[in-house]
């Protein structure tokens, strides 16, 4: 089997098969040669290594946590087991000198020591008893108390952190799903795309979306599960094929929007918006708001519900560290107050109280968002660490319009402009 897999990756690499991946072996070209230019190819890159190995082993030591931890909590002393230590070693260590700490980190790249190391471990565990009982037994009490260790410190995290999509949002994606035809595209927010996983044409929404002909769909959730497209890129791309692309809104409940379009002829490529300062205020009502939908596009907006609390929140971007200037288009009958957050530390930047006026109002003041805030996932504690890559850089800007209640407010579009950073 070892020499069946070096004779695929020879081959697959010799014709180019690798390329699609968009890394291949030239991913691993820094460790061999750190000031190359080109790719080094397998000679070159195994050379490389050779003359080199001190790269190789300073990488893997600048990892020791996601080693420990992708591990350790599969048995460790499975290791021990030695028809499957050279794969382990293949997993872990090409995982872990990709470049980065993507493929580092406990996911899906490193699935074979999940499944694979825990029955090694057992067969490692039955060995030992059956020849030195007393040592057998003390090391089934320590594989199982550490075991139960990495259970205790990360099975309360994995609502939070892992389990992101509400109830009430599975069952609104469950009812678009069904409304889709199966002929047609979908396109899908990450953290939701693989409910439409079994679909002939489905793909994230991210980066430059190839059109096909026939009817299109984009389902958007972007405040469930784990999200690669900011909230920003998200709401700018939504109003985009609500108004300028003409697509029909079939849903619109739970954090949830789907439309269906058809492209024109001509249209092969349609490109996701990235960042972009001005927000349409009906992607994100608040508490006491409510999405008004009806008429031409340009007036959607979020009314009020006569609720005391935020009518608009989750307008959110992604930005460094900077002066900014807030912007909201809004009408009034009573008293509002606009505000803007940093989410990343929960910190209130600026607030704003607006007297009751007639008509619509642009309200404009500065917002000092030059603190930087140090935002990172839950990383456990002791021996039950890890270390996960950081999701984006920035930090996460909300504005906020709050009424007291009893009064109609209307909320149209808001922006924050950038100034001068840090």
């Amino acid at each position: 089997m070892v020499c069946m897999g070096l004779a695929a990756l020879l081959f697959i690499t010799a014709v180019h098969g690798n390329e699609g991946s968009g890394h291949g072996l030239s991913a691993y070209d820094y460790l061999a040669d750190p000031g190359y230019s080109h790719p080094l190819g397998v000679l070159g890159l195994a050379v490389g290594l050779a003359k080199h190995p001190s790269g190789v082993l300073a990488t893997l030591w600048s990892k020791r946590l996601d080693l420990w931890a992708n591990l350790a909590s599969s048995g460790f002393l499975g290791l021990a087991y030695l028809p499957l230590l050279p794969l382990m070693v293949v997993v872990v260590v090409s995982n872990n000198l990709f470049p980065g700490d993507l493929f580092s980190a406990p996911l899906f790249q490193s699935l074979p020591v999940y499944v694979l190391m825990p029955v090694a471990t057992v067969g490692v565990l039955g060995w030992l008893t059956q020849r030195h009982r007393r040592v057998g037994l003390v090391a089934a009490a320590l594989v199982a108390a550490q075991a139960i260790g990495w259970s205790a410190v990360w099975g309360p995290q994995t609502p939070s952190q892992w389990l992101r999509v509400p109830g009430s949002t599975a069952a609104t994606l469950a009812a678009v799903e069904a409304q889709i035809p199966a002929s047609a595209a979908v396109f899908a927010s990450q953290g939701v795309v693989g409910r439409f996983a079994a679909r002939r044409d489905v793909r994230p929404m991210n980066g430059d979306l190839p059109l096909g002909r026939g009817q299109d769909w984009f389902v958007f959730a972007p405040w469930a599960g784990i999200e690669t497209q900011t909230t920003a890129s998200a709401m700018a791309f939504a109003a985009e094929l609500a108004s300028r692309l003409h697509a029909t809104l079939v849903t619109d409940a739970n954090g949830v929007w789907a439309f269906r379009w058809s492209p024109p002829p001509g249209i092969k490529e349609l490109k996701v918006s990235g960042g972009v300062p001005q927000l349409a205020a009906w992607t994100a009502p608040g508490a006491a708001g409510t999405a008004v939908l009806t008429g031409p596009p340009a007036g959607w907006h979020v009314a009020s519900t006569g609720r005391e609390g935020y009518v608009a929140d989750r307008l959110e971007w992604q930005l460094p560290p900077a002066q900014y200037q807030a912007s909201v288009i809004l009408s009034a009958t009573g008293p509002v107050n606009v505000e803007v957050w940093n989410d990343t530390g929960n910190t209130l930047l600026a607030r704003r109280s607006v007297a009751p006026a007639a008509g619509i109002q642009t309200i404009t003041f500065p917002v000092d968002a030059q603190t930087a805030y140090q935002a990172a996932a839950y990383g456990g504690w002791g021996p039950f660490q890890t270390k996960f890559p950081h999701s984006r850089s920035g930090e996460r800007l909300e504005v906020r319009v709050w009424t007291p209640g009893g009064e109609t407010v209307n909320v149209y579009q808001a922006a924050l402009v950038g100034g001068k950073e840090k």
